[in-house]
């Protein structure tokens, strides 16, 4: 009697253990589902400002880009151009300008050289985005830094999950920083005549 007793438990518990793995497996498939559903719903994109609110996908994606994005644009994409060890985005160079840094870090690394550019400002008027960097030229550990101002030349495209900006760097012109510096210093004739 103990034994069929003993079996008996031995039983019911394993018809217990059996219901419990049914029930855990349909719930995991249905958590696997709905995980699912959810991460392939359209992202929220939360407009900035002081009146936060949730906006649709396609109602950003033709709106013109801020002084702050385009800030954030630059920053972010002048790197991608100059640094020999940025990870390219190519949605946001210009495919002339992505050949111009090949090469450009082809020559750097026959040399023995690396690059990086240290942004000081961005500066946007209008359409004229004005960059004073200092470009960092190493050999091993000996670095050089060059003061340079650029203009930047950028062109508008669709925003998109690879470009949030909608921006394309597409040029830039570089001015000697030094000239401007020494521009600057130099007195006027009536500076002199006054002392």
């Amino acid at each position: 009697m103990r034994f069929a007793s003993a079996w008996a438990e031995v039983i019911s518990q394993n018809n217990v253990l059996r219901v419990a793995i049914i029930a855990l497996s349909v719930a995991v498939m249905l958590l696997g589902v709905v995980a699912g559903k959810v991460a392939l719903r359209a992202p929220l994109v939360i407009e900035r400002g002081c009146m936060s609110g949730v906006a649709k996908a396609s109602d950003v994606a033709d709106v013109s880009p801020n002084s702050v994005e385009l800030h954030a644009f630059v920053t972010s994409a002048l790197p991608m151009r100059f640094d020999s060890t940025a990870r390219v985005e190519a949605a946001w160079i210009d495919p002339a300008q992505l050949k111009s840094r090949d090469i450009e870090q082809e020559d750097l690394k026959k040399k023995k050289l690396s690059q990086r550019i240290a942004i000081e400002s961005v500066s946007v008027a209008g359409n004229k985005i004005t960059v004073r960097a200092d470009r960092i030229i190493a050999i091993g550990k000996v670095r050089s830094a060059f003061p340079v101002i650029l203009d930047v030349r950028i062109e508008r495209t669709r925003r998109s999950a690879m470009n949030p900006y909608g921006l394309v760097f597409t040029g830039f012109d570089a001015n000697d920083a030094n000239d401007a510096n020494d521009a600057k210093e130099v007195p006027t004739a009536k500076e002199v005549n006054h002392d």
